[in-house]
């Protein structure tokens, strides 16, 4: 990876459950983070067994547990985040 040493990601994810992409997903993250010194923030649309371990490389919100009034401030992430944003199914 070229240059994105401080950089923030925003990662979008289905949910935390132990399948392929969600453990894929934290891999990577961890990597990165390690690597290339990255933070990151990961928006699950449902949470999982896996959650707890995404807490403990990046900042994490799950949509189905947080109250309507608090989901508008990360609908509008991709504007206030800085770095690149990802969709991962």
């Amino acid at each position: 990876m070229k240059n994105v040493r401080g950089l923030r990601f925003v990662f979008v994810c289905n949910e935390a459950n132990r399948t392929g992409v969600p453990l894929l997903l934290l891999r990577m993250i961890k990597w990165m983070r390690e690597e290339h010194a990255i933070s990151s923030l990961v928006l699950f649309v449902r949470g999982g067994q896996v959650e707890e371990e995404f807490k403990q490389v990046a900042q994490v919100f799950c949509w189905t547990r947080t109250k309507a009034s608090q989901r508008r401030r990360y609908l509008s992430l991709p504007t206030k985040f800085k770095g690149l944003f990802y969709r991962i199914f």
